[in-house]
């Protein structure tokens, strides 16, 4: 998942650019770090003005603090996350804080100029390479080419360890996770890009609940988490490569979950989407 990478990332002030795909724990993989490194974060959000980095003046002439002012100041992690989905021309603005010089300072809109607390960290995260937008995030910005150079670039991808010890009470929901996820691999593979629709963490946690609530039979489950926004080939597709992995012997305890999921998607191809 590159959690080493980030971690040394933050310590040699290398300004990590977690790269990677919706819900695949880049948020947490950042609290995990600050808290090994008994430090604090804060997440700035995606940048869209100047003011969310340098703050500013308000008509009454009091200064309205942004949370990077406090991070450079006080030593925090600073996260800014979804760096590819903010304002190009506002976050250049954080070239003047990627020097990562120990001696630098800053004048911010208030008129104080503030050291630099030798603790402070920029950590980013997007879900592209900052080159503009691709077929699954299509209004993502090209990230400015100056900005781009001060940043560590490292990807981040789901990690099935993790699923494993959320459904650890499913073991036959985990084997059809991984069945799947498998599948949607194989499929970015096949086709040069990423695969759509593909299952996240927050997805696998979203199914927990589920199961341990009783909220939605697996019928239902399958149907609002795996088919349902997919179209009929990519869905036969993502079948066929699941019932190869599944022929393999490793993955018999999903076999029942495959037997609705299958079910489900012969549907699709025959009638369509009701």
């Amino acid at each position: 998942m590159g959690f080493d990478d980030v971690l040394m990332g933050i310590m040699e002030d290398a300004n990590p650019y977690l790269i990677g795909p919706s819900g695949c724990g880049k948020t947490f993989m950042i609290k995990q770090i600050a808290s090994l490194l008994n430090m604090e974060f804060i997440d700035i959000g995606y940048i869209n003005e100047e003011y969310d980095i340098l703050g500013f003046q308000t008509a009454t002439g009091a200064y309205s603090t942004p949370n990077f002012y406090r991070c450079y100041k006080f030593g925090i992690i600073a996260f800014c996350d979804e760096l590819d989905n903010g304002n190009s021309r506002a976050t250049v603005k954080l070239n003047s804080f990627l020097t990562n010089n120990l001696d630098s300072s800053y004048n911010f809109p208030n008129g104080e100029c503030v050291q630099r607390h030798p603790n402070f960290r920029i950590v980013a995260a997007g879900n592209t390479e900052g080159n503009g937008a691709d077929a699954n995030y299509n209004t993502r910005e090209k990230i400015e080419e100056s900005v781009q150079q001060r940043f560590l670039p490292v990807h981040v991808g789901y990690d099935n360890t993790v699923e494993q010890n959320i459904l650890r009470d499913y073991p036959d929901w985990f084997q059809f996770v991984v069945l799947f996820r498998d599948a949607t691999d194989k499929w970015s593979e096949v086709n040069g890009i990423a695969a759509q629709g593909i299952l996240t963490t927050r997805d696998t946690s979203r199914i927990k609940r589920y199961l341990d609530n009783g909220s939605f039979s697996p019928e239902k489950i399958i149907k609002y988490e795996f088919v349902q926004t997919k179209d009929a080939e990519y869905l036969a597709f993502l079948l066929d490569e699941m019932k190869k992995n599944h022929g393999t012997g490793h993955f018999q305890k999903a076999g029942d979950i495959l037997k609705i999921f299958a079910s489900q998607v012969a549907d699709v191809r025959k009638n369509g989407r009701g």
